[in-house]
């Protein structure tokens, strides 16, 4: 992985599900290994998530998901004003 990269930012929008729904189909499954690629090389990483109509019901296993990746070095952005 390259030296220069300070931070990656990404979203987790909801389960595989919905994530794949907003984002296409295999989204989720390679947002999943990049976030993995970027914990096993300590490379600072953001969770954000956009809260929509789509996911409003998710929002329990979206928490659930970011908590593991922060688990593992990656910060969860929250913005909750």
């Amino acid at each position: 992985m390259a030296k220069e990269i300070d931070l990656v930012i990404t979203s987790i929008d909801g389960s595989e599900n919905i994530q794949d729904k907003i984002c296409g189909k295999g989204v989720f499954q390679k947002k999943l290994k990049a976030l993995e690629i970027l914990a096993k090389n300590k490379i600072k990483t953001v969770v954000v998530s956009v809260i929509s109509n789509e996911n409003i019901n998710n929002l329990d296993e979206i928490l659930r998901i970011v908590s593991i990746w922060t688990l593992l070095g990656c910060a969860a952005a929250n913005n909750s004003s």
